[in-house]
């Protein structure tokens, strides 16, 4: 095995001191290994990382229903495996759901057709969307909309604009400054042996959490050490928002949801904060 030496200088400069909104060297979302494991994630009801538990989503979907009637037409970005539109779809709307990945649309595609529900699946960057049809709902789930940088949350929200049906909504959770009081902004490690979250390879998992309060924005580092010396810098940021903050999006009307959650963490528990607003 080929081993190189590590410059523990250049790896502190890299991991110790990030600034608002630097990104990592690396992604998972288009890793296929990663891929395979997000998967299972999403799948597993016993893990919220990835998703959330069936009574969670349950909880969100009971909400959904009150905010627009059965038949309508609902847009979910960042709809991984299809565990929001599959539901949707059996209660009457008219589902379309983007993601970038290609192994979970995959399986939301062959779930439906066993089923035979009618939900359309697009493979997107919902960053640069781009559709045919207006909806009355447009939906974004754990936090997706908060992991967004400031920049790609006014464009996001221009499109999303564009593609809301007179009087329709966008609905989307975040993170609260409560909330993120569960985290712990300090530095961890791990080890993996093989088969592990990131790699199927043997690696040194550093992890760190940040807080940005002048940014309202928290980031996760996760930083992967190899054997030989080869490294990867994950970061993953989310914010947390004011009325003022949504309102400078373009969204005039704002409604406010706490309390339908009671999992574990900020991105699960009661604090987690829905927010259905319009133009």
């Amino acid at each position: 095995m080929r081993h190189c030496k590590l410059d523990i200088e250049a790896l502190i400069q890299q991991t110790e001191h990030p600034k608002p909104y630097d990104r990592g060297k690396d992604s998972m979302w288009t890793d296929p290994y990663i891929s395979e494991k997000l998967l299972a994630i999403h799948l597993d009801p016993s893990v919220e990382a990835a998703s959330r538990s069936p009574k969670a989503i349950e909880a969100t979907l009971d909400y959904i229903q009150k905010l627009v009637p059965r038949g309508a037409s609902i847009l979910d970005l960042g709809c991984g495996p299809g565990l929001y539109t599959h539901q949707l779809a059996k209660r009457g709307y008219e589902v379309t759901g983007v993601d970038f990945s290609s192994v979970s649309l995959d399986y939301a595609r062959q779930r439906r057709d066993e089923e035979g529900l009618c939900i359309t699946y697009l493979k997107q960057d919902y960053r640069s969307l781009k559709l045919d049809q207006t909806y009355d709902l447009i939906m974004m789930i754990y936090c997706d909309f908060g992991a967004l940088v400031p920049e790609e949350q006014h464009h996001l929200a221009s499109l999303i604009k564009q593609y809301l049906k007179e009087g329709g909504i966008f609905l989307f959770d975040s993170i609260t400054e409560v909330g993120i009081k569960q985290m712990h902004f300090n530095a961890s490690y791990s080890f993996s042996k093989g088969e592990g979250f990131y790699s199927p390879e043997p690696y040194l998992c550093l992890d760190r959490n940040f807080h940005f309060p002048d940014q309202c924005a928290v980031l996760e580092q996760h930083f992967i050490i190899f054997e030989d010396g080869e490294t990867k810098l994950y970061r993953f940021w989310n914010h947390y928002f004011s009325n003022d903050q949504i309102k400078a999006l373009g969204f005039s009307r704002i409604s406010r949801q706490a309390g339908l959650l009671y999992g574990h963490g900020p991105y699960n528990n009661e604090e987690v904060v829905f927010y259905a607003v319009q133009p």
